[in-house]
């Protein structure tokens, strides 16, 4: 009896255990328990051979056993890269809730024009549910469709990289003044970096086929280094150049190619030419300066030259017409106007009420309206008492002792001041509502 007990137990707890197990990933997301989703995040609009990103998120409202995976997968014509770096850890609050996210990005770069779709990408899924403990499983995204174009500049271009970017760096035992004989060899290291490029997309030293001399390249060291919102690449490959005959050589020039995505615009970096003189009898003297590193010619940049001789242009024409766009900018920009505004607050701030009077006075008159007096301007109240309260400040009226400074007597209010700037509009409405005429210079005025 006690064996059909322990034997209904223990097939009891196999069936748990497999229930338990029975959970899905598939289950958690129609529960709305797990959340998948994958986005662009790059710009639109992208062109051949420029990168494309998009992020796959993961969000789980409990938390993660083993974490999230993204298989690998290929698609034609186009560079996918590895996508075996750290995830993105984070949180995020759905339906008031907050769930735990993980992120992990996908970089592609198409290699040409034209309409390209991701295939239904494999992602593994470990979570630690709230009732079924771990779960874990494959989920398949919905494929992703996107169009890649490519700027007529490139049309010819047979390699070229997108980055903003790229730099081209030499070193080599090359000497100007050696005397080469054959057997003789030179040795030049070449490294081309760039930023969001990987390495194996980087340009290759050109094949160099000059008779009488043998050319012999070492396996290039590729590096590609990667962090959280930076990506940059090198490669670096050294190249040896034997002389097997005598005479007088040129190894040419090598010129990269690059498209800025920022500026819009084709570029490019230069690897100088070589111009060698090899003798054929070692006790030959060598001609001086028969070596030389050639530095490329440069095509003309006519555009930049029309800029130029069209700003130049300009220049000439503004300082020989200086002292009538003086008049036409005081004219336009009233500056005359302005500066008796300015005399004016400065004079009410500092004491000087009679200067202040006189600059009033000659900003008024600037005004659409003039009249003989100052007084003239201010019919109505209470700006009309205002300037009585600052002629009497000015001209030391009512006041029985001439010795009294004005200090001790008072000063004008600075709100008093600005009404008197404007008589037609500030008439009757407060002054409170016009401080934006302190907008020039408010340090004119400073509280008391």
């Amino acid at each position: 009896m006690t064996k059909v007990f322990m034997f209904i137990a223990i097939f009891t707890t196999t069936l748990v255990s497999h229930s338990v197990k029975a959970k899905t990933i598939e289950e958690l997301v129609n529960s709305q328990q797990l959340q998948i989703t994958i986005q662009k995040q790059s710009e639109e609009n992208p062109i051949a051979r420029q990168a494309i990103s998009y992020q796959v998120e993961v969000a789980t409202n409990r938390w993660f056993s083993r974490g999230t995976r993204i298989e690998n997968f290929d698609l034609e014509n186009a560079v996918v890269l590895p996508v075996d770096g750290m995830a993105f850890n984070s949180s995020k609050t759905i339906n008031g809730e907050t769930w735990a996210t993980q992120a992990r990005d996908i970089t592609i770069y198409p290699l040409d024009e034209g309409d390209y779709t991701l295939p239904k990408i494999k992602v593994f899924v470990s979570v630690n549910s709230a009732n079924d403990g771990i779960v874990e499983g494959y989920w398949q995204l919905d494929p992703v469709s996107f169009s890649v174009t490519q700027p007529k500049q490139l049309a010819l271009i047979d390699h070229y990289v997108v980055t903003d970017t790229l730099a081209v760096k030499q070193r080599n035992d090359f000497d100007k003044s050696a005397n080469y004989q054959v057997g003789d060899s030179i040795t030049q290291t070449i490294k081309i970096s760039a930023e969001r490029v990987p390495a194996m997309m980087l340009p290759e030293l050109t094949n160099i086929d000059v008779e009488g001399i043998s050319v012999f390249d070492e396996q290039p060291i590729l590096k590609d280094n990667r962090s959280r919102g930076d990506f940059n690449s090198s490669r670096q490959q050294t190249r040896t150049y034997i002389f097997e005959q005598a005479g007088d050589y040129v190894i040419p020039r090598q010129t990269f190619y690059y498209w800025d995505p920022n500026r819009q615009s084709l570029k490019k970096r230069h690897l100088k030419a070589l111009k060698i003189n090899v003798a054929s009898d070692p006790n030959q003297v060598q001609k001086p300066k028969q070596n030389e590193q050639v530095d490329p010619i440069e095509e003309i940049p006519w555009n930049l030259v029309f800029w130029i001789a069209l700003a130049t242009a300009l220049v000439i024409v503004v300082y020989r017409k200086r002292d009538t766009i003086a008049q036409i900018y005081r004219k336009v920009s009233r500056q005359q106007r302005r500066h008796y505004r300015r005399d004016y607050l400065k004079a009410c701030n500092h004491g000087e009420y009679r200067q202040a009077c006189e600059s009033l006075f000659r900003f008024l008159r600037t005004g659409s309206r003039q009249h003989p007096t100052l007084q003239e301007y201010f019919q109505l109240e209470p700006q009309r008492t205002y300037l009585q309260e600052l002629t009497a400040l000015a001209y030391d009226i009512n006041e029985p002792n001439r010795q009294k400074k004005l200090v001790t007597r008072g000063s004008f209010d600075k709100n008093k001041a600005i009404s008197l700037l404007k008589p037609e509009q500030l008439a009757k409405d407060s002054v409170w509502e016009n401080r934006s005429l302190l907008a020039m210079n408010p340090r004119h005025f400073s509280e008391k």
